[in-house]
């Protein structure tokens, strides 16, 4: 049997903006610990009153994805925090993947409730996905690189409902949705838009953006020291 006392959990409370990064953390930790199939439902899982026989070839994977569905199982119910309303939600779909074919649970129905609730793939979904996407837009003070990563998720999950969005559509929406503290770095990046010896990319944007975004914090604080400066001389004469 597997050994549970050196488990270390990723905690998940159940917030539908944490899925994508915990989700991705939990199937490399399940992939580290040899559950990834079972948890994903490629590999069987045998029922609690199955009778295999242990000394064939079929019955030894049997008892391993019992055993790896245990240690799957477990790890899942431990990595939701049941304090909050979200969390208690996930714990519950989690819990009710108990029956009486899997008196211990079944970890593959429970990741694939948790997909169904976190992750939906249907056509409202994709409809709600991309309005989000085409609705955001670069806040004034926000750092680039942040929403830059942001825009990269919702693309991901756009892919992963069948919509998928080239290169050169990403990075229009980029230029067509930055403040007007980058118009000299947009009037230069447009230039290259159809230079096909040197195409632009989205890390070159994510670096002008981000190097301008330092030097507008550079002189926003030598601003406020300035000004502070000034109170104190107007304050003290």
């Amino acid at each position: 049997m597997t050994d549970f006392s050196s488990i270390r959990v990723i905690p998940f409370y159940g917030k539908s903006e944490e899925w994508p990064t915990w989700s991705e953390k939990f199937l490399a930790k399940a992939r580290r610990y040899g559950f990834k199939d079972v948890l994903l439902g490629k590999a069987r899982i045998p029922k609690t009153d199955e009778d295999y026989k242990m000394d064939t070839e079929e019955g030894k994977r049997l008892m391993i994805a019992a055993d790896l569905n245990e240690l799957a199982y477990t790890e899942l119910i431990l990595s939701i925090d049941d304090k909050t309303s979200n969390g208690k939600v996930a714990f519950n779909l989690v819990k009710g993947c108990k029956n009486k074919d899997f008196v211990d649970g079944n970890a593959s129905m429970a990741w694939e409730r948790l997909r169904n609730k976190f992750e939906p793939q249907s056509a409202p979904s994709l409809v709600k996905m991309e309005k989000q996407f085409r609705q955001c837009a670069l806040k004034k003070s926000q750092d680039p690189d942040v929403w830059i990563t942001e825009l990269e998720d919702y693309r991901m999950k756009l892919d992963e409902l069948g919509s998928s969005i080239s290169d050169n559509q990403f990075i229009l929406h980029i230029l067509n949705n930055i403040t007007d503290d980058y118009e000299l770095q947009l009037a230069m990046m447009e230039k290259r838009l159809n230079d096909k010896m040197n195409p632009l990319t989205v890390d070159e944007i994510r670096d002008d953006l981000n190097l301008r975004f330092e030097r507008l914090n550079i002189k926003s604080n030598e601003d406020n020291e300035n000004g502070n400066h000034q109170d104190v001389a107007f304050f003290g004469g």
